[in-house]
């Protein structure tokens, strides 16, 4: 789900790649990532047009979506525990960041 993007604490979040959720908790996952998440839009991975302080959020961004990439290529390596927890994975980062070759 494109949700899981926004399942994260302010970037950079050292806790991301421990965020996981238990089988009964995805049957609700996006009000959970509403309720969850510091980020309540899209805005802190999409780029403005035209608009001012374009140079600063384009660093951002960029930043962002570097550490998602990063952070997820790590939690896809997350081992779910006893308690049959899933990791929030979300593999859009690694594929746009392998696809185009920078972000």
């Amino acid at each position: 789900m494109i949700e899981s993007l926004r399942y994260t604490k302010r970037l950079p979040d050292d806790e991301y790649v421990c965020y996981s959720v238990s089988r009964e908790e995805c049957r609700d996952f996006k009000r959970r990532v509403d309720e969850f998440s510091c980020y309540p839009n899209w805005d802190f991975i999409l780029l403005r047009n035209k608009r001012l302080g374009m140079d600063k959020h384009t660093a951002e961004v960029r930043a962002n979506w570097e550490y998602l990439k990063e952070q997820n290529v790590k939690k896809a390596k997350y081992q779910s525990d006893a308690d049959c927890r899933i990791p929030v994975l979300n593999t859009l980062p690694i594929f746009l960041y392998d696809y185009f070759k920078r972000i």
